[in-house]
């Protein structure tokens, strides 16, 4: 799997030919897109975009969509995402602006990489504090990223992807990765 972000094309976590793209700009021509915030009315959707709660499959992708109540309103929706790709369980909270409800997480499930940000106002210690509790191998923050480090206790190298397997991050507790735009 391949990891990268861009502030213009979102996310993207790349498997061979697969590819999932996360709050992008664009839809392009991935094979999945999720948005963890959207207005309302929602426009016509395409087939490989996923928008809201619920459970779905797309090329092959398990996702599961976690409703955020709190920072979710009658013109916009805020969702979070579990992805399983290539056995390993993607989890996309967005750019925080609210503390994530008990029932949101018991949705999302285990987490092995954990891609979150901090929305203006949001306190890092909080979303930090979140990022522990979900427990997952791997944490690439979106925003803040030096509080991150910092709260965390690591100091961690700045990478314009991150590459591996599931095999590969089994041994790790919560490392940060910086991830930066090509």
């Amino acid at each position: 799997m391949v990891i990268t972000v861009s502030e213009t094309k979102g996310i993207k976590c790349q498997v061979g030919d697969l590819s999932l793209l996360v709050d992008p700009d664009k839809v392009g021509s991935a094979d999945a897109v999720l948005y963890t915030a959207a207005k309302v009315p929602f426009e016509t959707v395409p087939q490989n975009v996923v928008i809201g709660p619920g459970e779905y499959e797309i090329s092959g992708i398990r996702v599961i969509g976690a409703g955020l109540e709190r920072e979710s309103d009658a013109k916009r929706i805020r969702t979070a995402y579990t992805a399983i790709v290539d056995g390993i369980r993607l989890c996309f909270l967005g750019l925080l602006g609210a503390e994530v409800s008990d029932d949101a997480l018991d949705k999302l499930g285990e987490t092995d990489i954990l891609i979150v940000g901090a929305a203006s106002g949001m306190d890092v210690k909080k979303v930090v504090q979140l990022a522990r509790q979900m427990e997952p191998k791997i944490i690439i923050p979106l925003s803040n990223h030096k509080e991150f480090a910092s709260e965390l206790g690591q100091k961690p190298e700045k990478e314009e992807k991150w590459v591996g397997k599931l095999k590969d991050i089994e041994t790790f507790n919560s490392k940060l990765i910086w991830l930066t735009e090509k």
